[in-house]
């Protein structure tokens, strides 16, 4: 069963993301919202810099990973400020920023981008990350001009959107913080495990119909196979292999209800090339077989 202040987020952040061409994310800087399981099941594709010019540098190597991961310039620039503001990052990116605030401390952070208006600054400091990181400037060029926008939306305009979407996120954090006290989340800033998971949740959820190992997940997020399955239990409440397998009889169940294709094909669309372990999968977390939920449905 959906959260439905979640879904309502999560509708409202689609429905401006597509209308106006914007990609937004929400950077929580405290990890409390991510403590909620829901919230970060849901939520996943706004917890993260996704344009294909920010998903190269990040994966070029760890150091830039965990720079894109911290932000802490645009902390200290949005605990000075207190309020939205433009800017550009260190990779040439230009973004809205707009930071929230609980009780005076900053807590989250919504990015709404990606733009390329000042091309001559961006392109000085794309050859510097490639020169110092050893990088194809011609592919940061190519990724650079197809993902990022010539024009950025009115600032009126996206500050009317993303006032709202920040007020709605303070409700949802003051919720978060009164469910999980103080002892049980890292306040530390930037916690790098939060940021972690998220892109761990990404690429399970786009890839959870193909076979999935550990070390692919470890590859894509820069750290080693037992720190993302201990960091992975410890804030999901499950093993990164429950997890998948939920996220894919979860899957299954709206092929059973909204398709009639059979049960051998609908395993092999959600990533069990076995069927029948498939269907014992599903027996097990669903207490029925593929055949007696698709009668029931």
């Amino acid at each position: 069963m959906e959260n439905p202040k979640y879904k309502a987020l999560f509708d409202y952040l689609t429905h401006i993301s597509q209308q106006y061409q914007l990609q937004i994310c929400i950077l929580d800087y405290q990890g409390v919202t991510t403590r909620d399981h829901e919230f970060a099941n849901m939520l996943h594709p706004f917890l993260l810099h996704r344009n294909p010019y920010c998903l190269y540098i990040k994966q070029s190597n760890k150091r830039l990973f965990d720079r894109c991961l911290c932000r802490k310039d645009v902390a200290e620039k949005g605990e000075k400020l207190k309020q939205p503001f433009y800017g550009m990052c260190y990779a040439g990116v230009e973004e809205f920023v707009v930071p929230i605030f609980h009780h005076d401390e900053l807590v989250l952070t919504i990015f709404a981008g990606a733009f390329r208006t000042r091309q001559k600054t961006a392109l000085y400091r794309m050859k510097k990350i490639a020169k110092a990181h050893n990088l194809s400037y011609e592919t940061m060029l190519e990724h650079y001009y197809s993902s990022l926008s010539p024009e950025a939306v009115q600032p009126e305009l996206i500050n009317s959107l993303l006032s709202i979407a920040a007020q709605y996120l303070t409700y949802i954090f003051t919720d978060a913080v009164s469910q999980f006290p103080p002892s049980s989340v890292n306040v530390k800033k930037n916690t790098h495990s939060d940021h972690i998971l998220i892109h761990a949740l990404e690429y399970i959820h786009n890839n959870y119909c193909e076979q999935i190992f550990v070390a692919q997940i470890s590859e894509h997020c820069h750290c080693s196979e037992s720190y993302i399955n201990h960091m992975f239990k410890n804030k999901m409440g499950v093993t990164l292999n429950h997890y998948m397998n939920q996220l894919r009889i979860d899957r299954a169940k709206k092929y059973l209800i909204e398709a009639d294709a059979p049960i051998k094909e609908i395993a092999m669309n959600v990533g069990f090339n076995d069927p029948n372990y498939f269907s014992k999968v599903f027996n097990d977390l669903s207490g029925c077989s593929p055949t007696q939920y698709r009668n029931k449905a």
